[in-house]
């Protein structure tokens, strides 16, 4: 009697598992990601960190529950913003030489510093 309530209460979590992925993978659709046979793009997009940051395979009910609704959220604000491709034909940046270091610096001049 015990192992038939472990059963139905595994095949319960499955159906809530299963049904759960599905609302998270309509709206991952409606946000415009192709959600027929691209795994990989349906990952990508959930290991961002303001997405998910796991696989779609590794979310629990209660993180698919919370995807669902940034989703939502996201949807609700204009959808996600398209960036800009490069066209093939655009002239590329080439890389420095690999003897070529490039420190970013930021300066600060005081207003007062200055003197016409």
């Amino acid at each position: 009697m015990c192992d038939a309530l472990k059963a139905a209460d595994a095949s319960a979590h499955i159906v809530q598992l299963k049904k759960a992925r599905s609302q998270a993978l309509l709206w991952i659709g409606r946000l415009g990601v192709n959600t027929v046979d691209n795994w990989d793009g349906i990952n990508a997009f959930c290991l961002s960190p303001k997405i998910a940051g796991k696989e779609f395979k590794e979310l629990s009910i209660s993180d698919l529950q919370a995807l669902v609704r940034k989703l939502r959220a996201i949807h609700d604000k204009g959808g996600l913003k398209e960036r800009p491709e490069v066209e093939q034909n655009e002239v590329r940046a080439e890389a420095p030489d690999e003897d070529t270091v490039t420190v970013p610096i930021k300066l600060y001049i005081r207003p007062n510093a200055i003197k016409s």
